[in-house]
C-alpha cells in the first residue's frame, strides 16, 4: 500500500490529543507503514490508537461499530494505548511498532500451556521487540529503552523472578506461538 493509501485506511482509527497532534502522528505512522513489506496485513488488523495530549482533557471518542464482516468472524478491534507524554516521531514510531507487534502476533492472556506464567511476558516483550526491528522501526538512540537490547541489571528489574534475556530471546526467535508453546513445554514439562 502506498502512504496516501495508508493514510486513508487509518481515517476514524485515533482519538486524544488535539487535532494537529493526530494529524502528525498519523502521517509519522502512515510514512513508517509505507516502508514496511507486506503493509497491508498491518493496516488490515483492527486496531485503534489513543494518543497522549499535552493540555488536554478527558473526551469521549466514538470508534466505529463492527462492521457485519467482522461480528461474523468474532473480530474485535484491538487499542494501543500510548502513555508517557508526547513523543519526538522516532519514539513515537518505534513505541508504536512495538505495540503493533503485539497485536500482529495476537498477544494476550498467558496460554494455559505455559506453566510460570513469569515466563510468558518476556518472551512476547522481545518477540515484539524483534518483529518492530525487522520492520525497520528500531532506532539506534533508543535501543538501550528496548527489552531486546537492555542490560542485564534493568532486565532483573523488568522482570523479576523470570528467564534470562538470553533464554527469553531464545523463545522470541521462534516467532509463531504455538511453536514457542512446543518448545517451552518441551523444556519446562
Amino acid at each position: 500500500m502506498t502512504r496516501d493509501e495508508i493514510l486513508n485506511s487509518l481515517d476514524g482509527r485515533f482519538a486524544g490529543g488535539q487535532p494537529d497532534e493526530q494529524d502528525e502522528v498519523i502521517g509519522w505512522i502512515a510514512t513508517f507503514l509505507a516502508s514496511v513489506e507486506d503493509n497491508e496485513k498491518l493496516v488490515d488488523i483492527d486496531w485503534n490508537v489513543v494518543i497522549p495530549a499535552k493540555n488536554s482533557s478527558a473526551k469521549q471518542f466514538h470508534f466505529p461499530p463492527l462492521s457485519s464482516e467482522q461480528q461474523d468472524v468474532g473480530r474485535k478491534p484491538w487499542f494501543i494505548f500510548m502513555s508517557g507524554g508526547k513523543m519526538g516521531k522516532d519514539k513515537f514510531v518505534q513505541t508504536f511498532m512495538h505495540e503493533l507487534a503485539h497485536v500482529y502476533y495476537k498477544d494476550g492472556k498467558i496460554p494455559p500451556e505455559i506453566k510460570e506464567s513469569q515466563h510468558w511476558q518476556p518472551i512476547i516483550e522481545v518477540r515484539a521487540d524483534l518483529q518492530m526491528e525487522k520492520w525497520g522501526a528500531l532506532k539506534s538512540k533508543f535501543k538501550a529503552d528496548t527489552y531486546l537490547h537492555c542490560d542485564k541489571k534493568q532486565w532483573e528489574r523488568y522482570f523479576p523472578n523470570s528467564m534470562s534475556q538470553e533464554e527469553a530471546k531464545e523463545f522470541a526467535k521462534i516467532g509463531n506461538t504455538a511453536q514457542i508453546i512446543t518448545q517451552y513445554k518441551n523444556k519446562y514439562p
